[in-house]
């Protein structure tokens, strides 16, 4: 689980932009404490960053449904969602789960 401020670019380099790493390429990939080689990693990105953005964006009509008009979430709506992607993919069993800051409330609850 990633924590607010990060994004779903967890690890590894995009194509073209060599210096942009994701935010924990130091734990996940070939030989790493969470090998690819070995395991599947998932990342989800949660709403927390549409709820965060500042409601005088969504007066001015650049981003509609955030500020203010955006619903209340909490880490359990985010966990509950996060169950339903694994159901979805057919994942009954993860060999671990973490997460960073708020990831690692998630990753408690």
């Amino acid at each position: 689980m990633h924590a607010l401020n990060a994004s779903h670019h967890v690890a590894g380099r995009y194509a073209g932009d060599p210096g942009n790493v994701g935010w924990w390429d130091n734990m996940i990939g070939p030989g790493k404490p969470l090998d690819t080689n070995r395991f599947c990693v998932i990342a989800s990105t949660t709403s927390a960053a549409a709820s965060a953005r500042p409601a005088a964006e969504h007066q001015s009509g650049n981003r509609p449904g955030v500020g203010a008009d955006f619903p209340l979430v909490t880490v359990e709506d985010w966990v509950n969602a996060q169950a339903r992607l694994a159901d979805h993919l057919g994942i009954r069993r993860f060999a671990a789960v973490m997460g960073g800051s708020l990831g690692a409330m998630q990753a408690l609850s």
